[in-house]
């Protein structure tokens, strides 16, 4: 990997804040959640299980958002610089193992923005300026299609952000 794309996946912060604690590893935000779920309320406790499995989603997320972005960037180096020996290049024995898992990311990506674009539709469609104002809480495709399912399994915003209810 280059300097730029270690830069580029470095930059992406490795830990996650949960009730304004810093957590660097998995085991450290586990041990906090055990400790949350005996000291707090249960409502309480239930907020913040939840806050820290959209920090989580949203750090992966964005290290694969990173490595999709760098993978389909060099495919785009490769078409400029090799023209159309290109699509020959990338099929070649010797590359092809290589190339086969930069294609499917491209295509993952893709399929990635669609269900993304669908499930914020389902969120509007369901919950109208409620559902806008609810996306924006975080912009992690995981959060979206999370958000999507909820809409769909209720309908009425109010019934489904109730704390209350859980």
């Amino acid at each position: 990997m280059d300097t730029t794309s270690e830069n580029i996946v470095n930059s992406q912060a490795l830990s996650v804040v949960v009730a304004g604690e810093s957590f660097r590893t998995p085991e450290a935000l586990n041990n906090a959640l055990r400790r949350w779920s005996q000291e707090l309320p249960r409502e309480e406790f239930i907020g913040l299980l939840n806050e820290a499995v959209a920090k989580v989603t949203e750090v992966v997320e964005q290290h694969e958002n990173s490595r999709d972005k760098i993978l389909i960037n060099m495919y785009e180096v490769g078409r400029e610089t090799l023209g159309t020996d290109f699509p020959k290049f990338k099929r070649t024995p010797e590359y092809r193992h290589i190339w086969v898992k930069v294609s499917a990311a491209i295509k993952n990506a893709r399929k990635n923005q669609i269900a993304v674009e669908r499930a914020r539709q389902v969120v509007i469609n369901h919950w109208g300026d409620n559902g806008v104002k609810f996306l924006e809480f975080n912009s992690a495709p995981g959060w979206t299609k999370a958000a999507s399912r909820l809409a769909r399994a209720c309908q009425d915003y109010t019934k489904a952000t109730d704390r209350k209810s859980l």
